[in-house]
């Protein structure tokens, strides 16, 4: 999955640019109120684990949309 130059595996490290940041928020805003409607769809959303789990979830999609 790694690209060869020269018998040499180049896989470059990058930082997080200006354009990525919105779209994480966006993403973690967005995945805050579909969890919350799922919870709210199914009358689920009556207990403090609703609250983590759908922070935490939120948190995770981000995070995997970033390592791709």
């Amino acid at each position: 999955w790694t690209r060869k130059k020269e018998e040499v595996y180049v896989n470059p490290i990058s930082t997080t640019v200006r354009k990525e940041y919105f779209t994480s928020a966006a993403l973690f805003i967005g995945s805050l109120l579909f969890v919350y409607w799922i919870y709210v769809l199914f009358d689920k959303w009556n207990d403090w684990t609703a609250y983590v789990d759908t922070f935490t979830t939120a948190i995770f999609f981000v995070g995997m949309w970033l390592m791709a």
